[in-house]
Protein backbone atom coordinates (compact mmCIF):
# COMPACT_ATOMS: atom_id res chain seq x y z
CA UNK A 1 0.00 0.00 0.00
CA UNK A 2 3.04 2.36 0.08
CA UNK A 3 3.23 4.08 -3.38
CA UNK A 4 6.50 4.83 -4.71
CA UNK A 5 7.19 7.13 -7.60
CA UNK A 6 10.20 6.95 -9.48
CA UNK A 7 9.27 9.10 -12.11
CA UNK A 8 8.57 13.03 -12.60
CA UNK A 9 7.07 14.99 -16.09
CA UNK A 10 10.28 16.21 -16.98
CA UNK A 11 12.38 13.10 -17.79
CA UNK A 12 11.92 9.75 -18.86
CA UNK A 13 12.74 6.67 -16.84
CA UNK A 14 13.54 3.03 -18.43
CA UNK A 15 14.62 -0.94 -18.22
CA UNK A 16 13.84 -1.33 -14.35
CA UNK A 17 15.41 -4.46 -12.98
CA UNK A 18 15.19 -6.19 -9.62
CA UNK A 19 17.86 -6.43 -7.32
CA UNK A 20 17.82 -10.50 -6.92
CA UNK A 21 16.82 -10.01 -3.00
CA UNK A 22 13.94 -7.80 -4.09
CA UNK A 23 15.40 -5.01 -1.87
CA UNK A 24 16.41 -2.13 -4.69
CA UNK A 25 15.48 -1.73 -8.24
CA UNK A 26 17.66 -0.51 -11.07
CA UNK A 27 16.53 2.07 -14.01
CA UNK A 28 17.91 4.80 -16.01
CA UNK A 29 16.48 8.56 -16.61
CA UNK A 30 17.29 11.32 -18.24
CA UNK A 31 16.19 13.62 -15.57
CA UNK A 32 19.81 15.63 -15.69
CA UNK A 33 20.26 15.52 -19.42
CA UNK A 34 17.40 15.36 -21.86
CA UNK A 35 20.32 13.79 -24.28
CA UNK A 36 21.62 11.25 -21.69
CA UNK A 37 20.30 8.07 -19.80
CA UNK A 38 21.91 7.34 -16.76
CA UNK A 39 21.56 4.73 -13.89
CA UNK A 40 19.77 4.88 -10.31
CA UNK A 41 19.24 2.84 -7.66
CA UNK A 42 16.25 2.80 -5.66
CA UNK A 43 16.56 0.98 -2.15
CA UNK A 44 13.66 -0.06 -0.30
CA UNK A 45 15.10 -0.63 2.58
CA UNK A 46 16.48 2.88 3.41
CA UNK A 47 13.82 4.51 1.57
CA UNK A 48 16.62 6.28 -0.65
CA UNK A 49 17.23 6.68 -4.30
CA UNK A 50 21.05 7.33 -5.42
CA UNK A 51 22.64 7.88 -9.07
CA UNK A 52 25.32 5.69 -10.27
CA UNK A 53 28.29 7.70 -11.04
CA UNK A 54 30.60 5.22 -13.14
CA UNK A 55 33.89 5.02 -14.25
CA UNK A 56 34.57 3.89 -17.52
CA UNK A 57 34.09 5.36 -21.11
CA UNK A 58 30.52 7.86 -21.45
CA UNK A 59 27.75 6.50 -22.81
CA UNK A 60 24.90 8.42 -24.61
CA UNK A 61 21.91 6.05 -23.11
CA UNK A 62 22.43 3.04 -21.49
CA UNK A 63 20.07 0.27 -20.72
CA UNK A 64 20.15 -2.94 -17.92
CA UNK A 65 19.07 -6.16 -19.60
CA UNK A 66 20.03 -8.25 -16.19
CA UNK A 67 21.41 -8.67 -12.24
CA UNK A 68 23.95 -10.59 -11.94
CA UNK A 69 22.99 -13.71 -8.79
CA UNK A 70 24.82 -11.60 -6.24
CA UNK A 71 23.07 -7.80 -7.36
CA UNK A 72 26.47 -7.08 -7.80
CA UNK A 73 26.63 -6.57 -11.41
CA UNK A 74 24.37 -5.11 -14.51
CA UNK A 75 24.55 -6.85 -17.98
CA UNK A 76 23.68 -3.76 -19.62
CA UNK A 77 23.31 -2.34 -23.93
CA UNK A 78 24.23 1.40 -24.76
CA UNK A 79 25.56 4.18 -27.13
CA UNK A 80 28.50 6.17 -26.90
CA UNK A 81 28.70 9.35 -26.55
CA UNK A 82 29.69 10.05 -29.60
CA UNK A 83 26.89 8.23 -30.75
CA UNK A 84 26.90 5.09 -32.80
CA UNK A 85 26.20 1.87 -32.50
CA UNK A 86 24.73 -0.03 -29.32
CA UNK A 87 27.51 -2.35 -27.62
CA UNK A 88 27.35 -4.29 -24.64
CA UNK A 89 28.62 -3.59 -21.02
CA UNK A 90 29.12 -4.81 -17.70
CA UNK A 91 28.45 -2.72 -14.65
CA UNK A 92 29.74 -3.63 -11.19
CA UNK A 93 27.46 -2.12 -8.69
CA UNK A 94 30.20 -1.85 -5.43
CA UNK A 95 33.36 -0.27 -7.76
CA UNK A 96 30.77 1.97 -9.51
CA UNK A 97 32.44 0.82 -13.03
CA UNK A 98 31.14 0.81 -15.92
CA UNK A 99 33.59 -2.05 -18.87
CA UNK A 100 32.38 -2.17 -22.43
CA UNK A 101 32.17 -5.90 -23.27
CA UNK A 102 31.68 -5.60 -27.28
CA UNK A 103 32.85 -3.02 -29.94
CA UNK A 104 32.04 -4.55 -32.90
CA UNK A 105 30.80 -1.73 -34.39
CA UNK A 106 27.95 -3.35 -34.74
CA UNK A 107 24.12 -3.02 -32.94
CA UNK A 108 24.41 -5.40 -29.92
CA UNK A 109 21.84 -5.44 -26.98
CA UNK A 110 19.73 -7.69 -24.83
CA UNK A 111 22.53 -9.61 -22.95
CA UNK A 112 21.34 -11.99 -20.17
CA UNK A 113 23.66 -14.33 -17.96
CA UNK A 114 23.45 -17.84 -17.65
CA UNK A 115 22.82 -19.74 -14.67
CA UNK A 116 26.10 -20.16 -13.21
CA UNK A 117 26.96 -17.25 -15.40
CA UNK A 118 29.94 -18.47 -17.35
CA UNK A 119 28.22 -17.50 -20.83
CA UNK A 120 26.13 -14.02 -21.86
CA UNK A 121 23.59 -14.71 -24.43
CA UNK A 122 22.49 -11.32 -26.50
CA UNK A 123 21.08 -10.15 -29.86
CA UNK A 124 23.86 -8.77 -32.46
CA UNK A 125 23.52 -7.83 -36.00
CA UNK A 126 26.36 -9.79 -37.29
CA UNK A 127 26.14 -11.90 -39.73
CA UNK A 128 22.15 -10.40 -39.98
CA UNK A 129 21.14 -11.82 -43.31
CA UNK A 130 18.51 -9.11 -43.20
CA UNK A 131 17.38 -9.71 -39.50
CA UNK A 132 19.07 -9.76 -35.63
CA UNK A 133 20.86 -13.24 -34.70
CA UNK A 134 21.56 -14.38 -31.14
CA UNK A 135 24.71 -15.49 -29.81
CA UNK A 136 26.59 -17.11 -26.93
CA UNK A 137 29.66 -15.94 -25.76
CA UNK A 138 31.77 -17.16 -22.71
CA UNK A 139 31.79 -14.41 -19.60
CA UNK A 140 33.33 -12.54 -18.27
CA UNK A 141 36.56 -13.43 -21.29
CA UNK A 142 34.27 -12.61 -24.35
CA UNK A 143 36.66 -14.86 -26.47
CA UNK A 144 34.12 -17.42 -27.68
CA UNK A 145 31.31 -15.95 -29.66
CA UNK A 146 29.00 -18.51 -31.12
CA UNK A 147 26.00 -17.99 -33.42
CA UNK A 148 22.83 -20.25 -31.94
CA UNK A 149 20.05 -18.83 -34.33
CA UNK A 150 19.09 -18.97 -37.95
CA UNK A 151 16.44 -17.10 -39.58
CA UNK A 152 16.99 -13.99 -37.16
CA UNK A 153 16.53 -13.96 -33.24
CA UNK A 154 15.97 -11.35 -30.63
CA UNK A 155 15.85 -11.16 -26.86
CA UNK A 156 17.16 -14.41 -25.42
CA UNK A 157 16.24 -16.07 -22.51
CA UNK A 158 17.98 -18.80 -20.55
CA UNK A 159 16.43 -21.94 -18.77
CA UNK A 160 17.28 -22.17 -15.48
CA UNK A 161 18.96 -25.72 -15.59
CA UNK A 162 21.02 -23.59 -18.39
CA UNK A 163 20.09 -26.58 -21.04
CA UNK A 164 18.42 -24.29 -23.75
CA UNK A 165 18.30 -21.01 -24.97
CA UNK A 166 14.56 -19.22 -25.76
CA UNK A 167 14.46 -16.24 -28.18
CA UNK A 168 11.78 -14.45 -30.24
CA UNK A 169 11.77 -14.74 -34.30
CA UNK A 170 9.40 -12.54 -35.27
CA UNK A 171 5.73 -13.38 -33.24
CA UNK A 172 7.65 -16.88 -32.71
CA UNK A 173 9.15 -17.94 -29.81
CA UNK A 174 12.76 -20.73 -31.08
CA UNK A 175 14.07 -22.89 -28.32
CA UNK A 176 17.65 -24.12 -29.50
CA UNK A 177 19.58 -26.55 -26.88
CA UNK A 178 23.33 -25.55 -25.61
CA UNK A 179 25.85 -27.98 -24.35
Amino acid sequence: SNKINLSNSDSSHGSPAWSPDGSKIYYTSNRENPAVFELYEYDFNQRQEEKLELKGAQTRWINISDVSKDGQQLLCFGQPQTGGNWGLYLVDIKERKKTQLTDNKLNEWGAVFSEDEKWVAYTSEKDMEGSFAIYLNRFPEMNQETRISSGGGEEPMWLPDDSSVYYRNGSQWMKVPVK
